[in-house]
């Protein structure tokens, strides 16, 4: 791999170092992220199915054998701070670049943009294992930053929608979060469960969640709005436009990881209760049902948001948001504490918890734009809860007011 050229990207805080690299070198480092589709979840695989499709393929296998030079294919790389300063100020990229990319295993490559050059380069690898292909990569340490990018890069692409492009990058983004969660809370972390977006799989206990709901969550927080819907195409492009600005504010993931672990706390904690000898009849009939909800998590992370961020326009300061999220946890850990069975009996438990007026609640709701409704109530509910400064009674208040 030789570098030819870089530039830092001041507003994304990423490096963009264009390189060559011999296609047999190629075809190695990109071996798994192409086997996975990108290595990116929601990333477009290879397409195969179409008749439009296969003659450009013909086409482009037939120009590169007759030396044709294809755009610059676009892999990242996630890196520590340290050592993207070093690539940064380095005087010798090469060498500094080639150490660092090599401390990283082929599976911590994406292919950002490029699966269909990448397919034709793995086709027409004999005989031209030695020829160079251009190759640019994006290096970063903050994923919204990086997000940002990617989003700015792709928002001309007519098939990208919000969804896809959030989980263009999603990956990394879910990497940074499990990392922080395990470094703030070790005990917490091995007891999370994180299932892939393609895994048909169904959440069957507590604290399991599926990545690309936890991206939804994150957009949730990055908006500091639950009615954001990012599979919607109504208002694809103001969402696009409202991310990018969220994220260019660089509101901190430090915070999402906080609100993440008190949400997993109480989810935790209400899962390890069972109240089937309860008649209970609705959505919620056992502890783990709550957070099972989706509308209930966007809820929880809506609410807390508010409480630590503070709304738009009317942010936080830093005292103020250390004094919330004090507030937040005293709470959590408050209603944890009334869900120990050693303390507590299953009926004074479930009279605390009152499900019934939350199903009571849920059959009231208009049938369409039921999740939307759903949402901004358990936000309202939540939002209740968090701020309480007199302690529990039980939970039935506050689902008596949304």
């Amino acid at each position: 791999m030789r570098v030819i050229d870089s530039n830092f990207d001041y507003n994304a805080s990423a490096l963009s170092i264009s390189t060559v690299i011999k296609l047999e070198k190629y075809t190695y480092v990109t071996d798994y992220a192409f086997k996975q589709d990108g290595n990116i979840e929601g990333q477009r695989s290879v397409i195969s199915k179409s008749a439009a499709a296969s003659k450009i393929r013909d086409r482009m296998i037939k120009d590169f054998k007759n030396g044709g030079v294809f755009p610059s294919v676009v892999l990242g790389l996630i890196v520590k701070e340290e050592e993207l300063t070093m690539l940064k100020e380095s005087e010798n990229l090469n060498y500094d670049f080639a150490r660092i990319f090599n401390s990283y295993s082929i599976e911590d490559i994406s292919i950002i943009d490029g699966m269909q050059r990448t397919n034709i380069y793995r086709g027409c690898l004999e005989g031209n294992e030695e020829r160079e292909v251009r190759v640019e990569y994006w290096v970063a340490t903050n994923i919204s930053k990086l997000l940002y990018r990617m989003l700015v890069l792709n928002t001309g692409q007519v098939p990208w929608n919000v969804r896809r492009q959030v989980e263009v990058i999603y990956k990394p983004i879910i990497t940074t979060i499990k990392e922080l969660v395990e470094k703030k809370d070790n005990e917490l972390f091995p007891q999370l469960k994180f299932f892939d977006i393609n895994d048909k799989g169904r959440r069957t206990n507590s604290g399991e969640f599926h990545k690309n709901q936890i991206v939804d969550l994150f957009l949730v927080y990055s908006l500091r709005n639950e009615k954001t819907d990012i599979s919607s195409q109504l208002a694809e492009e103001y969402k696009k436009i409202d991310l990018m600005d969220s994220l260019d504010q660089s509101i901190s993931l430090d915070r999402f990881i906080d609100i993440f672990i008190a949400m997993c706390k109480l989810d935790l904690a209400l899962g390890r209760l069972d109240l089937s000898r309860i008649e209970l009849e609705g959505k919620f009939t056992n502890g783990k049902d709550l957070f099972s909800s989706h509308p209930v998590r966007v809820g929880f992370v809506a609410a807390a948001t508010e409480l630590i961020i503070g709304r738009k326009g009317r942010e936080r300061n830093t005292e103020q948001s250390e004094e919330a999220l004090i507030r937040l946890n005293e709470n959590i850990e408050e209603i944890v504490s009334r869900l120990n069975t050693d303390l507590h009996s299953i009926d004074e438990i479930e009279e605390f918890l009152d499900f019934q007026i939350l199903n009571q609640w849920l059959t009231t709701l208009p049938k369409s734009n039921v999740g939307e409704a759903e949402r901004t109530g358990f936000k309202k509910a939540f939002t209740m809860i968090f701020e309480e400064k007199e302690g529990f009674i039980k939970l039935g208040e506050y689902w008596m007011n949304i």
